[in-house]
Parts: C-alpha cells; sequence; structure tokens
C-alpha cells in the first residue's frame, strides 16, 4: 500500500512539474561555518602553544567565512508553491603562519609554521518554495529543504623546527573527503526588473556535519641528523583531546591512524567539521 501511494505521488508530482512554469536562479555571496572540532582544536591549539612559548608571532586561523555559490531550477507550482533542484559551491580556506620559540628546562626549541588548510563543499539539494507577494514588483520567499553535500578536507604544514641540536625542514599534507546529509532553508526578497527577470537577495542556513574523516598523510622534509625523510599513509584520522599541561587543560587537534593516548590525555575522539551556518546571497531570477 505505501509503494502504491509513493507510486502515486510521484507520478501527481511530474504531472504537476510538466505543467509547470520554470524559473532559473542563480546566486553568490559569502557564507559563514561554525567549524565544528576542527576549530575548538585551533583554539586549544593557539592558547597551549603561547602557554610553552617564551616568546611568538602570530596565531594559526580558524575557519570560517568563504565564498558561497549556488544555482537552482524551480518548477513553479502556480502563484506560490515551486519546487527547486540545485547545486553549488563553498568554499573556505585560510593561510596561517605562526612563529615560536622558548625552552623546555634545559635545552632551546623554535618552531615555524605555515599552516593552509579548507573545505571545499559542493551540495546538491530539493527545496520547497514559497512566495508571498508584497506587491506588483516585490516578492517575500521562503525555502526549506534538503540535500546530499560532498566535502573535502585539505590541509598543509610546511615547518622549521629545532630542539637541541636537532631541525627538520618539512611540509606535512593532509586529504580528505566525505558526504553527507544536510537541511538548508533561506529568506529572501525578489524585485522585479523586467516581466521575466527579477533580482534576489537572500539570507539563508545550513545544518550539515562531517564525522569520521579517514585520509592521506604525507610527510616530506629533512634533517640535519637523519638526512631526508618521507611517508605517506592511507586511513588516517582528525583527533580531537584534551591535554592537561600546568595544570591547566587544552583541547588539541591530532593527526593520525590511532587517537591519541597517554597520561596526559583524555576524551579523545574522531574530529566532527561542522559546516553549519549562514550565507548572504545575491543573485538574479530568469523565467520561462
Amino acid at each position: 500500500m505505501k509503494k502504491t501511494l509513493i507510486v502515486l505521488g510521484l507520478i501527481v508530482l511530474m504531472g504537476s512539474l510538466c505543467q509547470a512554469g520554470i524559473t532559473f536562479k542563480l546566486r553568490g555571496g559569502m557564507g559563514y561555518i561554525t567549524g565544528g572540532d576542527w576549530n575548538k582544536g585551533i583554539d586549544g591549539l593557539n592558547a597551549y602553544n603561547i602557554a610553552q612559548a617564551d616568546t611568538h608571532t602570530g596565531q594559526f586561523d580558524k575557519l570560517d567565512w568563504g565564498m558561497d555559490l549556488d544555482g537552482e531550477i524551480i518548477f513553479t507550482l502556480g502563484d506560490y508553491f515551486g519546487i527547486g533542484i540545485g547545486g553549488g559551491y563553498l568554499k573556505v580556506s585560510k593561510t596561517s603562519n605562526f612563529e615560536m620559540a622558548g625552552s623546555d628546562w634545559i635545552f632551546a626549541f623554535s618552531e615555524k609554521h605555515t599552516w593552509t588548510h579548507g573545505l571545499t563543499v559542493i551540495p546538491i539539494v530539493l527545496n520547497l518554495h514559497y512566495n508571498i507577494p508584497l506587491g506588483k514588483s516585490l516578492n517575500f520567499t521562503i525555502a526549506l529543504g534538503g540535500g546530499y553535500y560532498l566535502g573535502k578536507f585539505n590541509f598543509k604544514n610546511v615547518y622549521d623546527t629545532s630542539w637541541f641540536i636537532l631541525a627538520n625542514q618539512g611540509t606535512e599534507t593532509y586529504e580528505a573527503s566525505k558526504g553527507s546529509i544536510g537541511f538548508q532553508g533561506a529568506l529572501g526578497l525578489e524585485i522585479k526588473l523586467a516581466k521575466n527577470i527579477a533580482l534576489a537577495l537572500d539570507f539563508g542556513g545550513r545544518y550539515v556535519q562531517f564525522k569520521e574523516l579517514s585520509g592521506k598523510l604525507t610527510d616530506v622534509g629533512v634533517s640535519n641528523i637523519g638526512g631526508s625523510y618521507s611517508t605517506s599513509e592511507e586511513d588516517n584520522r582528525v583527533w580531537v583531546y584534551d591535554h592537561t599541561s600546568g595544570g591547566t587543560t587544552y583541547r588539541l587537534l591530532d593527526l593520525g591512524k590511532y587517537q591519541p593516548a597517554g597520561a596526559d590525555v583524555t576524551n579523545p575522539k574522531q574530529a566532527v567539521f561542522d559546516i553549519t551556518g549562514f550565507a548572504v546571497k545575491l543573485g538574479i531570477c530568469i523565467g520561462l
């Protein structure tokens, strides 16, 4: 019985879409993400490094704002409703520098890091649209829906470190991809410019999380004692954990196959990358 109802519903929907008008909507703007455990780990890492160093400059930047683009085909059903199918492109990336120097009671150390990290997300979405006319040339719009979000995380750390008589220079890279179901919505205004053309201004939000990322970790460099080194392994994870030092607990990050362990390590888990957030976009609607 349920299958019959689903089939009948799809037939009615397809019949409605065949008779519907079509609107193309293209938008672009800036999107914000909360970052989840990754950003929490960056906060903790910055605080921990500063606490350990005698001198420091810079910090590791969190992932927050980025370019957010999308396009949608909307099948209008009457004057008020519509069904939209679309895709998008969200890219959030940061490059930052951090340097510190100090001593661990006996030996001096120094570190220089250049981090480049980012998330690229491609969503495929299905939305229900509702239009409220506010005048001959102005509509208030509401959109709600869900979709499949394909995310790709990239990390690169160019480092130059020394401790006592040991020195290392190298580059560490990590890349992982993950898909997730998410939900989105938006409120907007459409201002009619011509018969079939309107200017769109939208404020939208999304709820999406990427969990249990697994990817390739590579480390290539040179040591003043051991010479050149190179490692590359698949199935590496992103971890967050609590580390206690000097009576203070810090939430830190780690890349590796196995979860961090030790007497001063608590609450380890795989990091959740949270791209829940919002976006402000300006675009154009073209009706057929």
